[in-house]
């Protein structure tokens, strides 16, 4: 016969991040760590508890392919339930160490609750149990003539006491954490609507003088493309009770702004990545490199100071807001909760690549913007980045509105002589994005960073003004 609880698994990608943030912020102990064939066998669990062996957790590593099942192994409900003296003061404790905070405590019928989240996401719930008053001192009861029988409310007190204890300890279900939204706003389909729309729009802007698909540079027609898309963003995203203000999160702040100087070397990078790709197949095939990449890509003329501005608006304003929404806030979050938060950045920046002519500098700087918005927990800021970035580009054109010169066009012979701008800006990039990383993100765990919990687990409304580009969950 079964006469007690001894373990439950918790899945973890590493055992001492694990450790250190059980141990050091929720105060759990050591109950055994073994090491045996290879395998490490861990188990923590809380102090004090009574019993011999206490119930703990066991925390093991996920077999090959199950790497997207840390910090969703309860699927989106709370993991575990820990008891605490003073909920109140606990939270306050773990919120100023940095732990994400999902809803501030609560007190109902007595029992006072909030709910965290671990490392990887994990759901917490922190209840404090209200203490049972004093029992009465006993009165003696009179001797009646007869056989004492017990009265109804004798037999159901108890009864009822049982009955009601566990309602005291969960969250009722009007203020539990609901499904994510991600699991409806499926991928293939944002995406195809969001392309069906935007062509829909374009073929009735033609209807508008001045606004013709022959001209594919007119600012017009790229506002009517993104106005496509996020309209089907905005409706989906509300269809599927998308809290907005939990995607975007906090607002940058003096620490977290200067991480958008990353768009520097990133500039350069896209440049040398374009040069990189291009410059090997110019060889082998030059008719597809000069219409695909040099033409279409280098030979965009800006007419006149208002298509600049136009454009300039766009790629400063609209593609930022647009694509960052798009890419690192729905498709990241949805591919994240499928496959995990390293294959969502992947599949996200490959995606965000496919959209433009240059693929490897725009698939680098897709990987660095989910970095910087997992890392902040805040879109604002990777949206601050990329408008930064196109900002330099459209700074860059400038000159060509001023002396439009539609004869100057790069040849495949010029392209393949200036290797050597390529292969420089390659070494500046490298050079910037290195010390970028040694100055802002010193001592930060980047694979860490790009593994973890995406930012729409941790920015819950009591605790989306408290996150700060130091929290990086300690890994």
């Amino acid at each position: 016969m079964i006469n007690s609880l001894g373990r439950t698994t918790l899945l973890v990608r590493d055992y001492d991040e694990a450790v250190a943030f059980y141990r050091d912020r929720l105060g759990f102990e050591i109950l055994h760590d073994d090491t045996t064939d290879g395998q490490r066998y861990l188990h923590i669990g809380v102090p004090g508890q009574p019993g011999a062996p206490p119930v703990g957790l066991w925390l093991l590593q996920p077999a090959m392919g199950d790497a997207g099942l840390v910090g969703r192994q309860a699927g989106g409900q709370p993991f575990l339930v820990l008891y605490t003296k003073d909920c109140v003061d606990t939270v306050k404790r773990l919120e100023g160490e940095g732990v994400a905070i999902h809803r501030q405590p609560v007190t109902v019928d007595g029992a006072t609750f909030a709910h965290i989240a671990d490392l990887y996401g994990n759901r917490i719930v922190l209840v404090e149990v209200p203490q049972p008053p004093a029992p009465p001192p006993p009165q003696p009861a009179p001797s009646p003539p007869g056989p004492s029988v017990p009265t109804t409310a004798s037999y159901t007190r108890p009864f009822e006491s049982e009955r009601s204890a566990p309602a005291a300890f969960l969250p009722p279900p009007a203020i539990d954490i609901p499904a994510s939204p991600f699991v409806r706003l499926r991928a293939r389909s944002v995406l195809t609507q969001a392309f069906f729309a935007s062509v829909v729009l374009l073929l009735f802007a033609q209807l508008i003088p001045g606004v013709s698909m022959s001209k594919p540079t007119d600012p017009a027609l790229f506002a009517v493309f993104y106005l496509g898309i996020g309209l089907v963003l905005l409706g989906r995203g509300q269809s599927a009770r998308l809290d907005f203000s939990r995607l975007f999160g906090p607002k940058p702040t003096s620490r977290t702004i200067k991480l958008i100087v990353v768009a520097v070397p990133l500039g350069l990078l896209s440049l040398a990545g374009f040069w990189l790709l291009f410059l090997p197949l110019s060889y082998a095939a030059p008719d597809f490199v000069r219409s695909w990449a040099i033409e279409n890509a280098a030979n965009q003329p800006v007419d006149n100071v208002s298509m600049w501005i136009g454009r300039t608006i766009i790629a400063v304003i609209v593609a930022p807001l647009v694509e960052e929404v798009l890419f690192r806030g729905f498709l990241l979050h949805r591919w994240a909760l499928r496959w995990g938060t390293g294959t969502g950045v992947v599949l996200s920046s490959i995606l965000f690549a496919l959209g433009h002519v240059e693929l490897l500098g725009h698939f680098l700087f897709g990987v660095v913007m989910c970095a910087l918005y997992l890392r902040t927990r805040s879109l604002w800021v990777p949206i601050a980045a990329h408008s930064l970035n196109n900002l330099v580009v459209s700074v860059a054109t400038l000159p060509d509105a001023f002396h439009p010169n539609p004869q100057d066009k790069m040849t495949i012979a010029y392209f393949q002589s200036h290797w050597w701008v390529g292969a420089s800006m390659l070494v500046g990039g490298l050079l910037l994005l290195e010390i970028y990383r040694r100055w802002l993100w010193k001592g930060i765990d980047v694979r860490g960073v790009l593994n973890g919990p995406t930012p729409y687990e941790h920015n819950s409304v009591a605790s989306r003004e408290t996150l700060d580009a130091g929290y990086t969950g300690s890994r």
